[in-house]
């Protein structure tokens, strides 16, 4: 049907017409199709006539094609096996003719389950190319005399072929073949169940499979025959994939390693020749797919010899041409796949500029519809250094293949109990990382064999592979594999503490056997105490980025890494060259870890800690300050000249009472010590002070630290009053976080104690504190208070006269001021001096008395 639009424009007086014929177009319709005689036996002795009418068409000639369904869509209803059966389904007798009527067919034998009903169709398409179906049910028998043996069915097929073969009639001859690969089974169970009944038994039975698999052989290679004087079109194409797949899924005695071998070969050859013509609408790719099913589930790829790996050559050739001859007249945007137990395979077409749009890649779930969401590849550089002249908008396809199996097996054998071999199996139970002999495991490959190739579109050989390889490690192609056996993508750390004493420490590392032997370190050379940190990294599985190396026969990595990132199923592999890819696995080699912390140092050090402080330190001044630091004690010798406004920093020590007048002249002998704090009126009881400074080293907060500490002081003093004095804590190397420095003022009874003397009582403490420290119960307390890694390393203990203060917040500088003091003082004190005299007196005062 022919519509017609007409637009029409005005301007001014003028008008003007535009046209255009849009072609409408429907299928023939009103068909039929009927088959003769509509029952009878399976074979060359009983041949069918097929039959289409009634169809109507204005757009002649009608051409017809005829075939049958594949069993499982043959069913009692008619409508359905005439529209339900999809294209993937049907077995063409021949190609299209204008000839409505197909005689001398010859049809299988339907299946018993279904009352032996064979699906025949007839597709009825008009001078544009549109069709619709029609179908019939006859019933077929299997023919008694040809299934009455392997000989029988062997003299019936033969001569059959003989006579289309001669005659050159190419559908007759893969009728035939279809034919005689269905009747094989029930002629080899025939013969086997005879040879059962006789004397020799088992033997007999044997010769039966083999004269069956000589068979099976012979009639592949009559379709070879057939083959080569086919018309060239799709449906002829398809119809001999489809008798080469019947061939193969024949039972498994019938096919030998011959069969499998000279079946793979005509499918190269027969898809190869295909990519002229296109595989037929569904049928050739399903056929294909189907026999390769069976070729990859065999033990061709398997074998012992090297041959095998010139299978695999052919398999992957094969899968091209395949791809190839899916994509024939496909446009732009265009996406073929085919999916089996055995393999996945998408093809995708776009120009050359489009693949490297970022974020633009070709992905296998797209095509196939499989699960796998993983397996893609992304082009990174442009193309067109890669593609002959200047195609940059040239049409190219991407083809994506994951094999279940590993078409490369051969490549490694041999592996079995070598370091790589161990090292690919160790994270899996039961293997090496459960302890059983790995000497029978050969490589483990943790990923599908995936094919991943870059081909033209068109050109005086459209399909074939362009060869990409020689690519910037800058700019790679980046193939993701999904990965068969997860990966652990975390690091396995242990961490602890090693003090004097300790013995061999078991490591837990999952897949190898470590210990450490506490002391070994050299870090135990330089330890305070003997008392150092560890952290031991434990080796893991890790990925490998493999490829197939066509021409030194094995798996390289040459040319691809791991990039950073990967999951546990998702590998991405940044490679110069596209080829089969596929993962492999290492295990990382063990790193250990130690450090040594010493007593942090009154002054720092000038070089740089290796661990940042928390607070950074003011930069050092160019020349010495105005206003030195304040000093523990005064000085030997009284300052020239004393400072007239106050200084930044408080003194070291207060004065006792400032003078009532400023004295005329600085005292040329310092004061006496003041005392640290006056109490409000005497006291006469017999509670002491006593104090004590702690040196620690811990990997968590001081606030957290610091919080932890009186309570276990309290716990292990039985009475007395522990108070907190104040906490610093800053960094000096620690391997594991910072040391830091607590003191405390403890505050106890004598007589509630029971303890006569201050002196006594001081012993005891220590005793007690010391005791709590060198058995390492203090740490182990307050590590698990503090929910932290915790060493207490010493404790000092002072008369609170002797009381030290803490370091100066927040932290002293890295370097030293230029001029230091005249006697260098042990620590600032943390209370500010009183504002100083604004007059020196004229004479030295009087030593102050005791408040």
């Amino acid at each position: 049907t022919t519509r017609h639009a007409r637009a029409a424009a005005a301007a001014a007086a003028a008008e003007g017409y535009a046209q255009v014929a849009v072609v409408m177009n429907s299928p023939p319709s009103s068909g039929h199709l009927s088959v003769v005689p509509p029952s009878g036996e399976a074979g060359p002795g009983a041949l069918y006539s097929l039959a289409a009418s009634g169809w109507v068409d204005e757009d002649l000639p009608l051409a017809y094609a005829f075939g049958t369904l594949n069993a499982s869509h043959v069913t009692a209803a008619f409508e359905v096996a005439r529209a339900g059966a999809p294209s993937a389904d049907l077995w063409a007798l021949a190609g299209p003719s204008t000839r409505a009527v197909f005689t001398g067919a010859v049809l299988p034998a339907g299946p018993e389950n279904l009352n032996y009903t064979v699906g025949c169709f007839v597709s009825a398409s008009d001078a544009y190319g549109a069709f619709s179906r029609a179908a019939a049910l006859p019933t077929v028998r299997p023919a008694s005399a040809s299934s009455a043996s392997l000989a029988a069915l062997a003299n019936a097929s033969q001569a059959a072929l003989a006579e289309a073969l001669g005659t050159k009639n190419a559908p007759r001859a893969r009728q035939v073949i279809r034919w005689a690969a269905g009747a094989l089974p029930a002629a080899l169970a025939a013969e086997s169940l005879a040879a059962s009944a006789t004397a020799t038994g088992a033997g007999a039975e044997e010769a039966a499979n083999e004269r069956g698999a000589a068979l099976a052989l012979e009639l592949l290679g009559q379709l070879r025959e057939a083959w080569k004087i086919s018309a060239d079109t799709e449906l002829d194409g398809a119809s001999s994939l489809g008798t080469v797949a019947s061939l193969l899924e024949a039972p498994a005695p019938l096919v030998g390693d011959s069969l499998l071998e000279g079946a793979l070969e005509l499918l190269l050859q027969m898809l190869s020749a295909a990519g002229g013509v296109g595989v037929g609408d569904e049928s050739g790719a399903s056929f294909a797919a189907r026999s390769l099913d069976v070729l990859m589930g065999s033990e061709l790829f398997n074998s012992t010899e090297p041959e095998s790996l010139t299978h695999a050559r052919n398999l992957t050739r094969t899968l091209e041409a395949l791809s190839a001859a899916m994509m024939f007249e496909t446009v732009g945007g265009a996406v073929e796949a085919v999916s089996t137990d055995s393999f996945e395979l998408a093809a995708f077409r776009a120009t050359a500029d489009e693949l490297v749009i970022p974020g633009a890649a070709a992905r296998l779930s797209e095509g196939t519809g499989a699960h796998d969401t993983a397996t893609q590849v992304a082009f990174s550089a442009p193309l067109s250094s890669l593609l002959p002249g200047s195609l940059g908008s040239a049409l190219v396809d991407v083809r994506l293949a994951t094999l279940t199996q590993n078409a490369w097996r051969y490549a490694t054998r041999g592996t079995a109990g070598t370091h790589a071999a161990k090292r690919s199996w160790a994270d899996q139970p039961g293997a090496f990382g459960g302890g059983q002999n790995m000497g029978g495991l050969d490589l483990l490959l943790r990923s599908r064999p995936t094919l991943v190739e870059l081909a033209l579109a068109a050109g005086d050989d459209p399909g074939q592979p362009v060869q990409v390889a020689g690519l910037q490690a800058s700019a790679p192609v980046r193939v993701t594999l999904r990965a068969t056996v997860p990966f652990n993508v975390s690091a396995l750390e242990r961490e602890g503490v090693c003090r004097p004493g300790d013995g061999l420490v078991d490591l837990r590392c999952p897949y190898t056997s470590e210990a450490h032997e506490c002391g070994s370190a050299p870090a135990a050379q330089t330890a305070v105490g003997g008392v150092y940190f560890w952290k031991f990294t434990c080796p893991r599985v890790v990925p490998l980025c493999l490829w197939y190396d066509e021409q030194a026969r094995r798996f390289s990595g040459e040319g691809c890494a791991v990039e950073e990132g990967y999951a546990a199923d998702a590998v991405t592999c940044a490679c110069t060259h596209l080829t089969t890819f596929v993962l492999g696995a290492n295990l990382t080699e063990a790193k250990f870890e130690a450090g040594a912390t010493a007593r942090p140092t009154e002054i720092p050090t000038p070089t740089p800690t290796a661990v940042p402080t928390t607070v950074p330190t003011p930069p050092p001044t160019p020349m010495p300050s105005t206003s030195l630091p304040p000093t523990a004690l005064p000085s030997a010798q009284p300052s020239p000249v004393p400072t007239s406004p106050p200084t930044a920093l408080p003194s070291a020590r207060p004065t006792p009472l400032p003078s009532m007048q400023p004295t005329a002249l600085p005292t040329a002998q310092p004061t006496l010590p003041p005392t640290p704090a006056p109490t409000p009126t005497p006291t006469t009881t017999d509670t002491v002070l006593l104090g004590i400074q702690v040196t620690f080293v811990t990997n968590t907060a001081a606030s957290t630290y610091q919080a932890t500490f009186a309570p276990a002081l309290d716990g292990r003093l039985a009475g007395a009053d522990p108070e907190q004095f104040g906490t610093l804590r800053h960094f000096t190397g620690a391997f594991f976080g910072g040391t830091g420095v607590v003191n405390f003022k403890v505050m106890a009874s004598l007589g509630e104690l029971g303890f006569a003397t201050y002196e006594s009582f001081k012993a005891a403490v220590k005793s007690e504190i010391q005791e709590a420290i060198d058995d390492g119960s203090m740490s182990n307390d307050l590590a698990i208070s503090c929910a932290c890694t915790s060493v207490v390393l010493q404790a000092s203990f002072y008369d609170t006269d002797e009381y030290p203060t803490l370091l100066p917040t927040p932290l002293p500088s890295m370097i030293p001021s230029p001029l230091p003091t005249a006697q260098p003082t042990p620590l600032p004190t943390a209370a500010p001096t009183l504002p100083p005299t604004p007059q020196p007196t004229a004479r030295p005062s009087p030593a102050p008395s005791p408040a």
